[in-house]
């Protein structure tokens, strides 16, 4: 009888602990309650996912017991693990959730699980190298455009179900939005897949943008030729020219170009005809692009004895060619 009355004390103590547990599990006021319990699943075959859409990740299971135990039961820290170590890819097949993978203390029972079964397809993983593929929206500011857009990198690695990937052919980005650029700018976009069960990497790309000027002509049809540095009677002919300019698109349709802006030079010419070339001040930027006729002639005359004779010879051509002296 002398072992059974050793450590009598911690003996009488522990006995009283467990009767305790067992008086607030059991003595309790019983309640009922609905809990949404996660499923978790493991051991999946290598290189297999699951692709079913119809796919519940969370089954309401419905317990009875002790008020205070439901009160402290947090289903998150306990999930439903379900081992798919001995599936197959292709069908979907419905997996049973069964009491014991539902844990909770003693004295809470298990009274319904809904759904009890839950389905579930595998499908063997594919991974491919696809070439990415931008896309824009808006357009940028009046008289500029785009030159270039360069994507960094042009390929990306996709992963997902064989079926999914063996159909795709390119992988888009998000819209880059070009609305009202007028500068060059380096920017990043996402990749959209078009299933979520897609994967990339990596899941950006860096974009780089090259915007100019629009380049145009514009042909002004009859445009005055100035006369420099001649001190006797002259007559141009034509006194006219064409000319075609060439620049950016918004400096040419505001281009209001001065009189004088074309013309020829007679510094160094004595009387008689000469055949003379055009020369231009042009605002910068803007470009000469062809004047036509391209060679004018230049007719320099002898001083008149009578000048009242030489007026009458020189004011009308003045006027005529809007050319001076």
């Amino acid at each position: 009888m002398a072992p059974l009355r050793r450590n009598v004390g911690p003996k009488l103590f522990a006995a009283a602990i467990a009767f305790a547990l067992w008086l607030f599990v059991n003595a309790g006021q019983r309640e009922t309650a609905v809990f949404e319990f996660p499923i978790e699943l493991t051991h999946l075959p290598k290189q297999s996912m699951v692709v079913n859409s119809d796919r519940r990740d969370v089954v309401s299971v419905k317990l009875n017991g002790p008020g205070a135990l439901l009160a402290s039961l947090d289903p998150h820290r306990i999930p439903i693990q379900l081992d798919l170590g001995d599936m197959d890819v292709g069908p979907a097949a419905r997996r049973k959730i069964r009491n014991h993978l539902i844990h909770v203390p003693r004295g809470v029972r298990i009274l319904d699980i809904e759904p009890s079964r839950i389905p579930i397809r595998l499908e063997t993983i594919k991974r491919r190298d696809l070439p990415i593929k931008l896309t824009t929206s808006g357009e940028p500011s009046p008289g500029f455009r785009v030159a270039e857009i360069e994507v960094v990198p042009n390929e990306v690695r996709v992963k997902g179900p064989e079926s999914v990937v063996a159909k795709l052919k390119a992988i888009e980005t998000e819209p880059l939005d070009l609305e009202g650029i007028s500068s060059g700018s380096k920017r990043s976009a996402a990749l959209v897949g078009t299933d979520p069960l897609l994967s990339f990497a990596p899941e950006r790309a860096a974009i780089t943008i090259r915007v100019e000027q629009i380049i145009e002509t514009r042909e002004i049809a009859q445009f005055a030729v100035m006369v420099r540095n001649v001190d006797r009677p002259f007559r141009l002919r034509p006194s006219h020219v064409k000319l075609t300019l060439r620049g950016p698109k918004i400096a040419l349709g505001a281009l209001k170009l001065p009189a004088g802006s074309i013309w020829v030079e007679g510094a160094t010419l004595g009387p008689g005809e000469h055949t003379v070339a055009t020369a231009a001040d042009l605002p910068t930027g803007i470009t000469l692009s062809s004047v036509e006729p391209k060679t004018l002639v230049l007719e320099i005359q002898e001083p008149q004895a009578d000048a009242e004779k030489e007026g009458a010879a020189t004011q009308p051509a003045l006027e005529k060619n809007g050319a001076q002296q």
